[in-house]
């Protein structure tokens, strides 16, 4: 049924595109812009959104585990997890800010005032209106094979668990997407995209103004829509999904650097403007993020390294392979280290608080290494953010954590770890 649906869905358009890429003056005039590579690529890409739902048949003994360990880290990792919810939701209506630059701002202030008063049918009109918006709500944050297989098949306790775990990142992601849609589309169908930014600096009809909403939504926040994500996460192989673990927010990112280095390059594209929308891209959320995963540097004097490593982290996991070393480096487990390795370490790391809990003598944090391990281990959603909430309370119930007031323990309970001034 599935495979179905699919056929139906692609089958026309994927016959149009194909004829397109294989016509020879495009194949020559694209090879000669691009590259063969980038022809082959094409091509490729061509056939994967083909065969989207035929891939993962079948495989074998190693697979199995490789995506076993890569589920349980998802699992642990975002589901219920507030600070997931703070930083995909933080960053997301950073990163739209910058899509609104030069004369954009009003729009999107318009919008946002709209979701705060009457929200619901901000979100009703935009399902009705816009093809994106409709695909990210069905989809809720999650793979679409996933998603499309629970339409066919009975749905687990663990899978619904999961599901529900992650409406709460779907539901930060729609509260920015749906007004970035809205305001996009205001702004095409009322004034249209200046020159200087790329457009025709003229109204758009309908038609376009709707298109280009849905475009600035994916290039903003990206999308799980098969056609619209890279290659290198639409990869069948376990081997290579096990490097790309939790990877989409920062192939966006990837995207959003690439695009703005093109823009830098193309006559007629405002520079100041395409920094903006730079900086608000990936500057300012690398140091939201730098803020949840570590705090504020201790004292004024690193500040300046804080924000370098923040920066730093936050580019080197725009690619696969360096993301991985970089985590590696670091010695803590994020997004970026190898779904596998990141199970036995979490696994390896409870058994041995455990046995050293057992001997009596000192574990730093068993209560967080514990519920983490647990979590991942037997995939029950949830289990990662409770054990890291417990363990600070249970910190200050023992003197080992003194908060300043009660900003200190929701943030500590929310990111489970101690808030650093």
């Amino acid at each position: 049924m599935t495979e179905t649906i699919h056929d139906l869905a692609y089958r026309e358009a994927l016959i149009d595109v194909h004829k397109i890429i294989t016509n020879g003056d495009f194949r020559r005039q694209f090879q000669k812009t691009y590259g063969p590579e980038a022809y082959r690529s094409l091509q490729e890409w061509l056939g994967k959104t083909a065969n989207a739902d035929n891939q993962d048949r079948e495989i074998g003994a190693l697979g199995k585990i490789l995506q076993y360990s890569r589920t349980g880290l998802v699992i642990n990792g975002i589901a219920f997890r507030i600070s997931t919810v703070l930083k995909h939701g933080g960053s997301a209506a950073i990163k739209t800010g910058g899509y609104f630059t030069g004369g954009g701002e009003k729009f999107l202030a318009k919008r946002f005032a709209a979701m705060g008063t009457n929200y619901a049918e901000e979100i009703r009109g935009a399902i009705d209106k816009f093809p994106e918006i409709r695909a990210r709500l069905l989809q809720q944050d999650r793979d679409f094979r996933a998603m499309s297989a629970n339409l066919f098949e009975p749905e687990g306790k663990i899978s619904k668990a999961e599901r529900f775990g992650h409406a709460a990142v779907a539901w930060s992601d729609m509260m920015t997407a749906v007004p970035t849609a809205w305001a996009a589309y205001d702004r095409a169908i009322t004034t249209g995209i200046p020159k200087n930014m790329g457009g025709t600096g003229q109204p758009m009809t309908e038609e376009q103004a709707v298109a280009y909403a849905s475009k600035v939504v994916r290039e903003a926040h990206g999308s799980n829509i098969t056609t619209a994500r890279s290659m290198v996460i639409n990869n069948s192989s376990e081997a290579v999904k096990m490097f790309t673990t939790l990877y989409g927010f920062m192939n966006n990112s990837y995207g959003q650097a690439a695009d703005i280095a093109d823009k830098l390059k193309t006559a007629g594209i405002s520079n100041p403007q395409t920094l903006a929308r730079g900086f608000m891209a990936l500057i300012v959320p690398a140091i939201w993020a730098g803020y949840l995963t570590e705090g504020p540097p201790k004292d004024k004097d690193g500040w300046a390294h804080w924000i370098a490593k923040s920066i730093g982290t936050e580019v080197a996991g725009m690619v696969p392979f360096v993301r991985d070393a970089a985590a590696m480096v670091e010695g803590y487990s994020h997004a970026g280290q190898v779904g596998v390795e990141s199970f036995l370490n979490t696994l390896v790391g409870a058994g041995q608080d455990v046995v050293k809990l057992a001997t009596g003598q000192h574990v730093n944090a068993p209560i967080k290494d514990i519920a983490n391990a647990v979590g991942m281990g037997l995939h029950i959603p949830g289990l990662g953010q409770l054990g890291g909430s417990a363990q600070y309370l249970t910190d200050v119930a023992t003197g080992k954590q003194q908060p300043k007031g009660p900003l200190d323990v929701a943030e500590g309970v929310a990111l489970g770890r101690a808030p650093k001034h």
